[in-house]
């Protein structure tokens, strides 16, 4: 039954569902929790919801793609959130110092995201499956995101026009959804 099992995270898990394939891989930065606090977990909710299958990756190994391939290839996309805090505030204090803890990993154990993870996550997945489209958002997706911290820049005057193509050309060409993402994926764009 719909919504009243957690979402696969694994091959194994997927078999046990009888699915031989799936649609959507929804990555994550951060643990899987299956809560409506966490922005990945309600896209995959809606998405499952709307009679697709789903499969969760969360905090994948970004160092080579075996991690993206071992579910196997989406039928439809790949969809990469950042996690629900910026991974360089989950690492790095104020004062620039490294983090001992970062409370949205598994015991709040440190090493389980990489820095800036939706741009790693994108290129990985990009490199595990070629030719299936990548979807990007989340706050490290946001235009507010690329823009904060940078002294001396006017984000609204700039940042506008020049940060989406930066972002697109670091992550090789995904879509981009400049709303709220339940909007983009259902059509429902005001």
């Amino acid at each position: 039954m719909r919504g009243t099992e957690f979402l696969p995270v694994s091959r194994e898990e997927m078999l046990r569902r009888d699915w031989y394939y799936y649609d959507f891989l929804v990555v994550t930065a951060d643990a899987y929790i299956d809560h409506p606090s966490f922005g990945t977990t309600l896209i995959a909710r809606m998405l499952e919801g709307e009679g697709y299958r789903v499969a969760i990756l969360a905090q994948p190994d970004w160092h080579d793609a075996e991690a993206f391939r071992a579910m196997g290839r989406p039928r439809y996309g790949v969809l990469i959130g950042g996690g629900n805090l910026d991974s360089m505030v989950a690492h790095y204090t104020v004062a620039k110092r490294r983090r001992d803890r970062d409370l949205y990993s598994p015991g709040g154990k440190m090493g389980y995201r990489p820095d800036r993870p939706t741009i790693v996550y994108a290129n990985r997945a990009r490199e595990a499956f070629p030719d299936t489209p990548i979807v990007i958002g989340g706050l490290e997706a946001s235009l507010r995101r690329f823009a904060q911290g940078l002294p001396g820049v006017n984000e609204s005057y700039i940042f506008a026009a020049i940060l989406p193509f930066v972002i697109i050309f670091l992550i090789k060409l995904p879509l981009l959804p400049m709303q709220e993402g339940e909007l983009s994926l259902t059509g429902q764009i005001p």
